[in-house]
């Protein structure tokens, strides 16, 4: 009848789909957007498992969840899957912008925003890709029926989405045996190896250490002891702008930052502070589900301190070698070769040609010493 939609026309008995022998250029526009988008939601994977068990399982959710609705979207454009499609797309670029904006309510660090990447920006816009197409087929169900034309798009799309989805897959797979490898090993960072003894210019967890002149003195330990007092609270240094850096290993923790002191060119400040470390150190090995305050780290910067600082009496610093540190990440010269200032300043990192001494001061009982660079009893 001629009174009859173009919705009833195409779909037939209310909820038929479009009946051909390949899909139409938008169905498999739709597919390959939600399938790129899954691929690199599979790519990190590894990474959000490392952060929290929900962070990596609504990855992986997220990921099958787009990659079934791009199979299903070739197959049977229904309007109730281009619905779920647009619904369930608008939630993911929704929890999105609220963990860049003001943080999702997970842990470990609930209500902290996170930084925008390259990557989350692509996923990002492909999924919008799938809203504003999944609204148009919507609304013009013709615009997905099937078509012979489309049958070289077809093939092409599919196979580069699964090059995508394999391509990243090894890619993290590679990334994560690197990265527990370089653990083990002591490489980079402050990832730490067995002790192998302490001492001035011995090695402990993994580096050279070097003592201060003098001994350790307890009046300068209570000193910084009372400064972090308000820090026990791990809340308090969220609202103070303090961040994990990397995941709570044994021997070591957790170590939190502020982006301030990380960024642009050493150094951030012109000599050690006592009441302002540069690092607090959480873990909850002891207490099990609680952020404790265990330590707090003081970094110098070997180009302005060609010895150990000798504001803490009797420490014993170990040195990072590094010329270039960007988020957190140590760029060591046997992997990233020589860097320049102006190189770095590019890569938004922080410069110091030597790198850092670094040491510690321990709140909790530390066999290896009140100022070590890692603890055993830390299990």
């Amino acid at each position: 009848m001629s009174s009859m939609s173009d919705h009833d026309d195409v779909t037939g008995a209310g909820d038929e789909p479009p009946r051909g022998l390949f899909p139409s250029p938008l169905s498999v526009t739709l597919a390959f957007s939600s399938i790129a988008a899954a691929a690199i939601h599979f790519a990190v994977v590894g990474d959000h498992f490392d952060v929290g068990l929900l962070h990596g399982l609504f990855f992986v959710t997220v990921a099958w969840a787009q990659v079934l609705w791009a199979l299903a979207v070739l197959v049977a454009p229904r309007p109730r899957v281009l619905v779920a499609g647009i619904a369930g797309n608008a939630a993911i670029v929704a929890v999105w912008a609220l963990s860049r904006i003001v943080g999702v309510p997970a842990p470990p660090d609930p209500w902290t925003p996170e930084a925008v990447g390259v990557a989350d920006l692509v996923a990002t816009g492909l999924e919008l890709v799938v809203i504003a197409g999944g609204v148009v087929a919507f609304r013009r169900p013709r615009s997905v029926a099937a078509s012979t034309v489309a049958a070289g798009s077809v093939t092409v799309a599919i196979g580069l989405a699964l090059a995508l989805i394999g391509s990243a897959a090894i890619a993290n797979v590679g990334e994560h045996d690197h990265a527990h490898a370089a653990r083990a090993a002591g490489e980079g960072g402050h990832e730490h190896a067995a002790d192998e003894g302490g001492g001035g210019g011995g090695g402990n967890g993994g580096h050279v250490t070097t003592k201060a002149p003098g001994e350790i003195d307890p009046a300068q330990i209570d000193l910084v002891r009372r400064a972090m007092q308000p820090y026990q609270n791990v809340d308090v240094a969220f609202d103070d702008g303090w961040k994990t850096e990397h995941e709570d290993w044994p021997e070591v923790g957790s170590h939190f930052y502020r982006g301030s002191d990380w960024a642009g060119s050493f150094p951030a400040r012109p000599g050690i502070d006592l009441l302002d470390p540069e690092f607090l150190m959480y873990s909850k090995l002891l207490s099990g589900d609680e952020w404790e305050l265990i330590a707090v780290a003081f970094v110098a910067d070997k180009a302005v301190y060609p010895e150990p600082p000798a504001e803490l009496s009797g420490a014993e610093w170990h040195e990072h070698v590094w010329t270039c540190l960007v988020d957190g990440e140590e760029l060591e010269e046997d992997e990233w070769g020589p860097i320049s200032k102006e190189e770095c300043d590019v890569m938004e990192g922080k410069w110091s040609p030597g790198g850092v001494w670094m040491t510690h001061v321990w709140f909790i009982d530390n066999p290896a010493g009140i100022t070590a660079e890692s603890n055993p009893a830390l299990v």
